[in-house]
């Protein structure tokens, strides 16, 4: 292909993107955003993570730049035995709050947003032996990278999300978590 004509379609084409940037960006400043999602941690025993509900804020102090709170609930797992004399019941979940500062790049009705999330989350954890109950409850802080990739379908986007944390106060310190969420502007 000639190099002026290759020239062109990239011109044409970036000035597409930029006009459909503002015709999608220009209203919202602040964003609702509802998500379901699964978090694993890489541990053999009890994980306090699994599938989760959560709910962010989204606000966009200047340009591309957004900050979103979100908070998580997370249903865990148990385990469970018995025998003759012997009941036991073992079972961890967590609440969790997320602060993520994110830059959205916009191309027509697509965004993704790389980030970095920092947050912490409330464990709690209960074990049952006959007759015996025992429960610990503590907090551990957690870092690290999120990117997200949605389209907007009219005042609304459907998106999907991906998390890497590192939790540097439990022994099997990564967690990975994915999600599917709606962004609701107002």
């Amino acid at each position: 292909m000639h190099p002026m004509i290759r020239s062109t379609l990239w011109s044409v084409a970036l000035a597409t993107l930029m006009v459909s940037e503002r015709a999608w960006s220009a209203p919202s400043r602040f964003e609702l955003e509802p998500k379901v999602g699964y978090a694993g941690a890489f541990t053999t025993g009890l994980s306090p993570y699994g599938e989760f509900v959560a709910l962010g804020l989204g606000a966009r102090p200047l340009g591309h730049l957004w900050v979103k709170a979100s908070v998580f609930s997370y249903v865990g797992s148990s385990a469970a035995g018995d025998g003759p004399n012997i009941v036991y019941h073992a079972s961890d979940h967590a609440y969790a709050l997320a602060l993520d500062l994110t830059w959205r790049f916009n191309a027509g009705p697509l965004f993704i947003e790389p980030g970095v999330e920092a947050g912490g989350a409330w464990i709690l954890g209960r074990t049952y032996v006959t007759p015996t109950q025992i429960s610990d409850h503590y907090v551990v802080g957690n870092v690290g990278l999120v990117l997200r990739l949605a389209v907007r379908v009219r005042k609304f986007a459907l998106g999907v999300e991906g998390a890497g944390l590192f939790v540097p106060s439990v022994v099997a310190a990564p967690v990975v978590r994915g999600a599917a969420f709606v962004v609701l502007p107002f």
